[in-house]
């Protein structure tokens, strides 16, 4: 391993022809100039158009990916203010069917490793048989479209596995709110009174 120190703007990696040809952003690239024939030589003209076009670029990103949704949005962007910003107005769309759309054998779901546990692979398969599981639970405890479910988890893996298992909510329709279990009791009372 080189021990060399490193230098403030010192270049420390640099991927290789064949990374950059199956990179995400390389196929994304090329999609644009497919689609509608848009080309960008460099990552820096791709990132210009991305924030001096805003909707155009939003607009093209939800149709590479391929976002399902049971409405279809009116507006990208209805208003440049921050805080205010208004995404993908009248879109009506499920997390969870987006989520799991795009689910394989190929690869796990999350990767999990903490300083106290070993590199823990949690299977599409897992997540999605537990969050089916959970939406059934849900459902038969009469919980609703518009019903608020708060969980409050204690460590970071259980926390993890509970925000993927929280899309068996947005699978039926409610608001979810997360704390943090070493979040005070004011802290905790706020973020619960917060509109979904």
């Amino acid at each position: 391993m080189n021990s060399q120190p490193v230098t403030e703007g010192a270049l420390l990696w640099s991927p290789t022809p064949a990374v950059i040809r199956n990179a995400n952003l390389t196929h994304y690239m090329q999609w644009l100039h497919a689609t509608y024939g848009l080309t960008f030589s460099t990552y820096r003209e791709l990132w210009q158009w991305s924030v001096t076009e805003l909707e155009a670029f939003w607009a093209s990103w939800w149709a590479y990916m391929g976002v399902a949704s049971s409405q279809p949005y009116t507006k990208v962007l209805a208003e440049r203010s921050m805080p205010g910003a208004q995404w993908f107005v009248g879109a009506q769309l499920n997390y969870a069917e987006n989520i799991f759309a795009r689910r394989t054998d190929q690869r796990p779901a999350l990767l999990y490793q903490s300083e106290t546990e070993p590199l823990t692979e949690i299977s599409w398969q897992t997540l999605y048989t537990q969050t089916t599981k959970l939406a059934h639970a849900l459902r038969a405890l009469g919980v609703q479209r518009g019903d608020r479910v708060v969980a409050n988890r204690p460590t970071f893996r259980k926390r993890l596995l509970a925000c993927w298992r929280q899309q068996a909510l947005a699978r039926s329709g409610q608001a979810v709110r997360l704390t943090l279990v070493v979040a005070a009791c004011l802290t905790v009372s706020v973020r619960l009174s917060q509109r979904c």
